[in-house]
Order: structure tokens, then C-alpha cells, then sequence
């Protein structure tokens, strides 16, 4: 029974070669080798970013939580606890940053035919993953303001709808990346795009509004934004692997031409 697995392993193999030397005609026997034993030295570090947008979710999901609905989930209820415990959360987010960096570096380094194109969009994507973690721990300090918790507040009722479309996206993000969804990964930047629109619309609003205290108004403008970058770091990564490298983290019919002089 083992030698006829060892033998179905080993055409499975031959098979999968097979179809790298189909995508690559030109390359040879050790470079058809290399990428099939070295890729999954990258299919790894694609796993642990998964991993890290994971938490990057979960990360938002208290912060907004501690926000939105004054609620703090396996923290002491104080005002410093979610800053802490999301500051810790952040910790962990750049250990996976690095352990990706040592992935790929080692991917590079020991294969003669390397995915160039797949591991740079991959270290590209670990930093929007990497910031993510940023913006939920600075929305987390907006606590420290102390907004009005009014429930029947139209404001927080915008502030709360935000979040929702977020976690959609946050949601359609990570099938995104890991299962190369391009279907998912276009829902996410219609999302956005709608996300940004409305909340530019909403500060529009809100800059001509005068019944509110000033730190409100600076706790719905910072929300606001912050929001707005979550949003944008969500759209970059998850289009992000279908883009090509040079495009990564901007629209695709965006042209600039050098002014002549």
C-alpha cells in the first residue's frame, strides 16, 4: 500500500512539473525542479498573510466594538484596555510582517527560476496588511474622546453603517486572497468605491453643520477618514494579486505623462 502511494505521489509530481514546464517551455530540468519544490516556500508566506488580514479583521472588529457601541470583549472595561490589548494585537501583525519577509528572501535566494512578479506583489501587500494594523489601533485612541453615546444619533448611525460595509469587505477580502477570487476581489473595490464617495459626502455635511462640540466634530472627521483608509488598504490588497506589479495600490487606466522641459 505505501509503494503504490509512493508511486502516485511521484506521478502527481511528475504531472505538476509537467504543467510548469508547459507555463515555462524555455526553462530547464533544475529550474523546472526548483519551482516546484521551492513554491511552497511562497505558497507559505501567502498562508501567514492571510493569516495576518485575519487579525487585522478582528483587530477592527474591537476597536469599532469599543467606538460604536461602548463594548470591550476579554478586556477589563476601562478606558486604556482596547488601546493595550490592540497595541499588543499590532505586535503580532508585524512579527508575521517579518516571518513573510524571511519567506520570500529564502524563496529568492535558494530557487533558480523564482516568481519574481508573485513575490513582490506579496511584499507589497504586507505593508497595506502591516498598516491595517496601524489605523485600528489609532481609531482605538479616538476613545479617548469621549463622544456622546446616543444611540438615536444620526451621526453614529452613519458611523455604524460605515463599519458594517467594512466588515463586508473585510470578509469578501480575505476569500480574496485565499482563494485568488478575482470575483471577490471586484466586489471589494465597487465597496470602496461607494464607501468613499458617501463619506466624502458626509464630511461635506458635517464641515457645514454648527450644532455640534468641536470634539465631536473632530471624532467623526477622524473616524471618517480612518475609515476611509481601511477601506483603501482593503481594496489594495485584495486587487492587489491580480494587478500587475506596477499598478499595485493604483487604478489601472491611471496614465501620466511627464510634462516636456
Amino acid at each position: 500500500m505505501n509503494i503504490l502511494k509512493g508511486i502516485s505521489r511521484s506521478f502527481k509530481a511528475l504531472g505538476d512539473m509537467y504543467y510548469i514546464w508547459k507555463e515555462r517551455p524555455f526553462s530547464t530540468f533544475r529550474e523546472i525542479s526548483d519551482i516546484y519544490h521551492k513554491r511552497p516556500l511562497l505558497d507559505s508566506a501567502y498562508v501567514s498573510a492571510v493569516e495576518m488580514l485575519k487579525r487585522d479583521s478582528y483587530m477592527f472588529s474591537e476597536a469599532c466594538a469599543a467606538i460604536l457601541d461602548d463594548v470591550t470583549i476579554r478586556t477589563p472595561k476601562n478606558k486604556g484596555a482596547i488601546i493595550t490589548t490592540l497595541e499588543s494585537e499590532d505586535e503580532r501583525i508585524n512579527l508575521y510582517e517579518r516571518d513573510i519577509r524571511k519567506h520570500i528572501l529564502k524563496y529568492l535566494a535558494e530557487n533558480s527560476a523564482p516568481d519574481v512578479k508573485r513575490s513582490l506583489v506579496l511584499t507589497s501587500l504586507v505593508i497595506d496588511l502591516e498598516q491595517l494594523g496601524d489605523y485600528t489601533v489609532e481609531m482605538a485612541r479616538l476613545t479617548l474622546l469621549n463622544p456622546h453615546k446616543l444611540d438615536n444619533n444620526l451621526h453614529m448611525k452613519t458611523m455604524r453603517n460605515y463599519r458594517d460595509r467594512l466588515n463586508v469587505m473585510f470578509s469578501l477580502s480575505i476569500e480574496a486572497l485565499s482563494e485568488k477570487s478575482k470575483k471577490n476581489a471586484s466586489q471589494v473595490s465597487k465597496l470602496n468605491q461607494v464607501l468613499l464617495a458617501d463619506s466624502e459626502k458626509f464630511l461635506r455635511k458635517l464641515e457645514q453643520g454648527k450644532s455640534l462640540r468641536m470634539a465631536d466634530v473632530m471624532f467623526y472627521i477622524l473616524l471618517t477618514r480612518y475609515f476611509q483608509r481601511v477601506g483603501g488598504h482593503l481594496e489594495n490588497i485584495s486587487t492587489g494579486i491580480f494587478q500587475p506589479f506596477q499598478y499595485v495600490g493604483f487604478k489601472r487606466h491611471t496614465k501620466h505623462k511627464p510634462k516636456k522641459g
